[in-house]
């Protein structure tokens, strides 16, 4: 039970500081949608927003049955790695033999955070992040 709480807390946390680095971001007025700044077609935002929903829920997928933090939105996910009973330095290490770049969260917010690998998916095609499972489960040893 205190594992999902800080799961959730730690969910939580991450999408504000995501919702915190757009906003200041942010050049237009504060009631101008982001992507009008840019230029874009409300279309063209709504794609971007299923191809990324579509690479974090293959991303989810893949790492199915693992400590993960589910984000609600963003362009990455945590991998609670010491649950595993691993370091999350010599997790990375092990990915990156695999290629597969995480990054660990050591120093990044103290010792919730420094259970963690986090993997960015955001500019990761689908294909590619069908092969991840099977790279992440090798590196685990699991």
């Amino acid at each position: 039970m205190a594992d999902s709480l800080v799961h959730e807390l730690l969910a939580r946390a991450c999408h504000l500081a995501q919702l915190l680095d757009r906003a200041g971001r942010h050049e237009a007025g504060p009631h101008e949608p982001m992507g009008m700044e840019l230029g874009e077609p409300p279309g063209d935002l709504a794609a971007a927003n299923a191809e990324w929903q579509r690479r974090r829920d293959e991303t989810l997928r893949q790492l199915a049955g693992l400590p993960v933090v589910r984000p609600a939105g963003a362009w990455s996910l945590l991998l609670d790695v010491a649950t595993l009973g691993l370091d999350p330095r010599e997790v990375s290490r092990r990915l990156l033999e695999r290629k597969v770049a995480a990054t660990p969260m050591v120093g990044w917010g103290g010792p919730i955070a420094d259970r963690h690998v986090r993997f960015v998916f955001s500019n990761e095609p689908v294909e590619r992040l069908s092969r991840l499972g099977e790279r992440v489960r090798a590196a685990l040893g699991r």
